[in-house]
């Protein structure tokens, strides 16, 4: 996979080949890591969605997947700590 100038991030067909290449394996991953089909989805989105905006910065060095699920295990985080942020209790729920 060729990547293209630094500022013009990577081709779309190069991103498709990639997106073609891993989805499934990315998409096992986040199922693992989330409570339903609806989260690990959205994650899956989410991850690929934030290759393309660092595909900038990527540098193919013949394993992408890892690459993609260092991304998912970063998505999968940040998921899981808006979900407790969100069932958190605030000062006003205790008082009322």
């Amino acid at each position: 996979m060729r990547v293209a100038h630094e500022s013009r991030g990577m081709e779309p067909a190069g991103v498709r080949r990639l997106v073609e290449a891993h989805y499934s394996d990315v998409y096992a991953y986040c199922r693992r890591h989330t409570e339903s089909v609806d989260e690990a989805e959205d994650a899956v989105q989410e991850v690929f969605l934030r290759f393309v905006g660092a595909s900038g910065r990527y540098r193919d060095d013949g394993r992408p997947l890892a690459y993609l699920l260092t991304i998912a295990r970063n998505v999968c985080a940040d998921s899981h700590l808006s979900l407790i942020h969100i069932s958190e209790p605030t000062r006003l729920d205790v008082i009322s």
